[in-house]
C-alpha cells in the first residue's frame, strides 16, 4: 500500500493500539483500491499474467501489391509472397513498465513456446508488438505494470485525507460508546469526495 498505518496515525497526530492499527490498514486499502476504481489502473506496479488471443482478422497481406482487397478473397489465389505486419497487442494494465515473458500458441498446438525479445516482440508503454503471430494464435504474457503512486504526491495525499476522515469517525463512534452518550460532533463524509473524485480523473487510463 502507498500509505501505513503509522504515517496516517503521524498525519492525524494520533498514537493508534494494535487494533486501531489494524483497522487503520482496511480504511487504506479500502480507499486505494477506489482509486483504482475510479483511474482504472493500478497506483503500485504488480506483475501480471493473462491470456490473449490473436483475432481471425488479423490475415496476412500481399507484398507486392497494396490494393488486395481480403474482403473479396480469402484464399489468396495467385498472391506470392505474403507477409505478417506487425501485431500490436495493448495490454490491460498501464503504464507497462517491464514484461519478464511472452508465450505463444499455435491454433493446433498444445504447448505454449517462448517468444524471443526484441526479435518476436517489441514493448512499448501500453503494451508489445509482436512480430511472429498468426490469427488464431494464444498468448500468454507476463508483465510488471502500474502507476508509480510513492512518486504522485496527490494521490497518497488523498489516501491520508480520505483515510483520516474515516478513522476520526471510529475514534468518535468509539469514545461516544465509552462514554455512554453520544457526542456533539459532525459526522465526516466517508470515501472520497467529488472533488477528490474529479482530481483524480486526470490520472485516468484512456481507452485505446
Amino acid at each position: 500500500m502507498l500509505v501505513t498505518a503509522a504515517e496516517l496515525a503521524d498525519y492525524m497526530d494520533q498514537r493508534f493500539n494494535n487494533r486501531q492499527s489494524d483497522s487503520a490498514e482496511v480504511v487504506i486499502a479500502g480507499i486505494q483500491s477506489e482509486i483504482e476504481t475510479i483511474i482504472r489502473r493500478p497506483v503500485e506496479s504488480e506483475q501480471f499474467v493473462e491470456i490473449y488471443h490473436v483475432p481471425e482478422d488479423y490475415l496476412v497481406v500481399s507484398a507486392e501489391s497494396y490494393f488486395y482487397d481480403r474482403s473479396f478473397d480469402r484464399t489468396y489465389n495467385g498472391l506470392n509472397n505474403l507477409v505478417a505486419p506487425p501485431y500490436m497487442l495493448y495490454l490491460r494494465q498501464t503504464p507497462v513498465t517491464a514484461v519478464a515473458q511472452v508465450r505463444k500458441k499455435g491454433r493446433v498446438e498444445t504447448a505454449f513456446t517462448a517468444q524471443t525479445p526484441n526479435t518476436m516482440w517489441k514493448q512499448t508503454r501500453f503494451g508489445i508488438e509482436l512480430f511472429n503471430v498468426l490469427a488464431f494464435d494464444t498468448l500468454e504474457v507476463t508483465y510488471t505494470a502500474g502507476l508509480d503512486g510513492t512518486q504522485i504526491p496527490y494521490i497518497r495525499q488523498v489516501i491520508l485525507r480520505a483515510a483520516a476522515r474515516e478513522m476520526q469517525n471510529m475514534v468518535d463512534d468509539v469514545l461516544g460508546l465509552q462514554d455512554l452518550q453520544a457526542r456533539q460532533i459532525t459526522i465526516k463524509e466517508i470515501g472520497l469526495t467529488d472533488s477528490e473524485k474529479a482530481t483524480l480523473k486526470r490520472y485516468k487510463r484512456k481507452q485505446i
